[in-house]
């Protein structure tokens, strides 16, 4: 029996190259992981706010709104229709006075802080969606004129992308694993 247990240079260089490799092939893998999980996290964010603007509309009466939000301010407003996606967060509240813009005094129900570096762009295929969301007392979606809303978000993290889509009806569903485009 040999007095010597420990470990020769060779078997210690052998391991830790083996070491490098798997940590070289997993490492790309597991950011691809968690940037799945970063856009899956604020598509469900969106979803929630979407639904939360539903059942509070049903909840109170009356139309409730989600628009995009301008949080430089201490009162959280909509954003100006020249602030391109929702990225930089947005406001649900209750739209008594002027449909699909917060007036001072307005019930404000949810802000959604912007997520910083995120790098992820929420955009949209209807006109009416890059605005506001807003229901009726009744639950369905519904334009300002009073015209049913309805279309599809998609949040793009790089070249992976996620949609939200709406119905007339206000029904919500997602798409994932989809793709960027533009």
């Amino acid at each position: 029996m040999n007095g010597n247990s420990g470990f020769t240079l060779l078997e210690l260089i052998v391991t830790l190259a083996v070491a490098a490799i798997i940590v070289t092939v997993g490492i790309p893998s597991f950011q691809a992981m968690i940037e799945r999980i970063r856009l899956s996290g604020k598509t469900d964010d969106l979803v929630s706010a979407i639904m939360l603007t539903r059942s509070e509309a049903i909840k109170r009466g009356m139309r409730v709104t989600l628009c995009k939000a301008d949080t430089r301010q201490a009162d959280p407003m909509c954003a100006p229709d020249s602030v391109e996606g929702y990225e930089q967060g947005w406001i649900v509240f209750a739209d008594s006075a002027n449909p699909g813009v917060r007036d001072p005094g307005e019930l404000l129900i949810q802000v959604s802080e912007p997520d910083r570096n995120l790098g992820i762009r929420i955009t949209s295929t209807a006109t009416a969606f890059n605005r506001y969301i807003s229901f009726a007392a009744d639950g369905l979606p519904k334009l300002i004129d009073g015209g049913f809303q309805a279309g599809t978000m998609t949040l793009c993290k790089a070249t992976k992308a996620q949609h939200v889509i709406m119905s007339r009806f206000g029904r919500i569903r997602t798409v994932r694993n989809a793709t960027c485009s533009g």
